[in-house]
């Protein structure tokens, strides 16, 4: 049975790393898909350095609708969800992104969803578009599993987790981190849940000063709101372009702690690769990122300054806080995604 992937595989989103390391996992086990873009025109789906050819994308001539390509790049959905679903096709369909886009793409027998939450209060019309059109929800946690399966979702879920590449996300011990910098991100409509704010107001103490602070965000509105905060510290604002995995490694080692206060997360990707790659972390062991509590461990959920400016403190005065530099890298190993995706590919054998 065929293989569909389909979604808006560019951007700040995790959605086109999730997609490119399914992909490059099944060419791998020689488990025969197509990539679908719902952007217009063709594109291709970079795989690691290591493959011989990257995965052309097939673009949805037929299969999109303007609507999903002009809400989509701005992150705002229309009322997609009341519009018929296209016609039948062959094989399995998956969908990464918001469940609109379901509508979007022809139905295939089997159709599958990639959906993440990162916030409690489900949209009611999720619910009713996993329920009517998707044979089942897949999800990166079990936090999104229990706020999918709360709201009211019936259609089977299961938990396929994020991991990382060891090849890339690794430590790089000859490209020296700045001393005393920090690194936070922040995605554009998220500064509230990313703690941004709390992030400014625990860098405003005195305790923190001397320390760099960079926050990467691709929103100017972000970039704009930051640089009017009062301030004790350096606050650098990186606005720059989405960058491909062996880049985005590079620029994760360039900092000796990354600052991830998010108070909600579907995952939380970015400690993870962070950690992988040797900097020391402070996020909250809490929502998603309970996934890895055992193997990087973080605070507890804490949402003030004095605790927040405590824990960085303490995590580059102490050897063993979080941190590659300073946990065994094996027990990472169960986040590689050659592991995590394991069951996903079972899955789709049992139902192909």
């Amino acid at each position: 049975m065929s293989i569909t992937f389909y979604g808006h595989f560019s951007g700040w989103s995790s959605y086109p790393v999730v997609c490119r390391a399914i992909s490059t996992h099944l060419w791998r086990e020689g488990v025969d898909h197509e990539v679908c873009d719902l952007r217009p025109g063709p594109g291709y789906l970079t795989l690691q350095a290591s493959e011989p050819e990257p995965v052309p994308y097939k673009p949805v001539s037929k299969g999109h609708r303007e609507s999903v390509l002009r809400t989509s790049a701005m992150l705002q959905i229309t009322d997609m969800e009341h519009a018929p679903p296209l016609g039948p096709a062959p094989g399995i369909g998956l969908v990464f992104g918001f469940p609109e886009w379901v509508s979007a793409v022809p139905q295939h027998e089997v159709m599958l969803g990639y959906h993440v939450c990162d916030f409690e209060a489900i949209p009611p019309h999720w619910v009713t578009i996993m329920n009517a059109h998707l044979g089942r929800v897949l999800t990166p946690s079990y936090w999104c599993h229990d706020a999918f399966r709360n709201a009211g979702v019936e259609t089977p879920i299961t938990v396929i987790p994020h991991g990382f590449d060891p090849r890339i996300f690794r430590p790089a011990f000859e490209e020296a981190a700045e001393p005393k910098s920090i690194l936070h991100l922040c995605s554009a409509l998220d500064a509230k849940r990313k703690g941004t704010r709390l992030m400014l107001d625990t860098f405003a103490l005195p305790e923190l000063e001397g320390w760099t602070l960079t926050i990467r965000t691709q929103s100017p509105h972000v970039a704009q709101w930051v640089r009017a905060h009062p301030r004790r510290v350096d606050i650098r604002i990186d606005t720059g372009h989405p960058m491909p995995p062996t880049e985005m490694a590079r620029y994760y080692r360039q900092f000796e702690l990354t600052v991830a206060p998010s108070i909600a997360e579907g995952f939380g990707m970015v400690p993870l690769e962070t950690a992988a790659c040797g900097c020391k972390i402070v996020h909250f062991a809490a929502t998603g990122c309970r996934m890895y509590e055992r193997e990087l461990p973080g605070s507890r959920v804490r949402t003030n300054v004095e605790a927040l400016c405590h824990d960085i403190q303490r995590a580059t005065k102490m050897e063993e806080l979080t941190g590659a530099r300073n946990v065994d890298l094996q027990r990472l190993q169960s986040w590689h995604w050659s592991r995590v995706l394991q069951p996903l590919s079972s899955l789709l054998r049992s139902l192909a």
